[in-house]
């Protein structure tokens, strides 16, 4: 098993308030608390905050401690790479990278001193980072999460489906993020209280900004009103080549949603199991 912390020996430890101190394993270092910032970068609406598990987060902390340390990099490396965030992150000197979500409830809990990865070469990778982090669980907003894939997109100058395969989501999934971009503010900002179902704001995402604003000014649950000149984008028709089986594959991914091809997946599924 791996050494535990005694994070009540740190935070009565009046050294542990001022300078980082090497820890185990190998590459963890104890960073005073109050010189961490969060990700200003990542900040999230209250639609994406759960205070119940923040608070069970903070619990589990004050009980076991921080397992599992944050990945941090230097102010001086974030702001070199972000340099409009320099107010943002104060008088902190580490920025978090991933364990924004740890960071608070760390607070919560009344730790001194965190545990703590330094990487200043993260910081150029910081959307990606975050990406392959919310693959995992519901970590951003999705406005959010397609902001972030639009900067992963055209810092690296890579395609749709690459950036897919990175942060282990399908291309579908990430060409439905991006339309997201496509929504005029007052659609944003129903989208991130909640009012605007994302399946609706995909759909809106690809209208003329005309079409958009007469549905936001019509206001919940934003849609097109009969007589009024405006239409809902058509579902696409799926076109699906029967000769190649890997080419039927790639359109049907391009054309279904992840829930309509978990769906068919399982109505096939049955069918083979009837048919034997």
């Amino acid at each position: 098993m791996g050494r535990r912390v005694d994070f009540a020996s740190l935070a009565a430890d009046p050294v542990a308030d001022s300078e980082p101190r090497p820890t185990k394993p190998a590459g963890v270092t104890e960073l005073p608390i109050d010189k961490v910032a969060a990700n200003p970068l990542n900040q999230r609406t209250e639609v994406d905050e759960d205070q119940d598990e923040l608070d069970r987060m903070a619990d589990t902390i004050r009980e076991h401690g921080l397992l599992q340390p944050l990945v941090v990099c230097t102010v001086a490396a974030f702001v070199e790479r972000y340099p409009d965030q320099k107010s943002a992150v104060g008088d902190a000197r580490w920025v978090t990278l991933i364990g924004n979500r740890r960071l608070p409830a760390a607070r919560a809990a009344g730790l001194a001193q965190v545990p703590a990865v330094v990487n200043d070469e993260r910081a150029d990778s910081m959307y990606e980072v975050m990406l392959v982090e919310n693959s995992h669980r519901r970590d951003l907003a999705p406005l959010r999460e397609a902001q972030a894939m639009a900067q992963v997109l055209e810092r690296d100058d890579i395609s749709q489906r690459e950036l897919a395969r990175r942060i282990g989501r399908t291309h579908p999934y990430v060409v439905q993020r991006l339309t997201l971009l496509g929504l005029i503010p007052p659609l944003r900002d129903a989208l991130d209280a909640g009012t605007l179902p994302i399946e609706r704001a995909r759909q809106l995402g690809s209208l003329p900004v005309e079409e958009q604003q007469v549905i936001a000014d019509a206001g919940p649950p934003y849609r097109a009103a009969g007589g009024n000149g405006v239409t809902t984008p058509a579902r696409r028709r799926p076109t699906i080549p029967t000769g190649d089986p890997a080419a039927a594959a790639q359109s049907i991914r391009e054309v279904y949603t992840g829930e309509q091809l978990t769906e068919l997946i399982r109505l096939l599924s049955e069918d083979v199991v009837h048919t034997r």
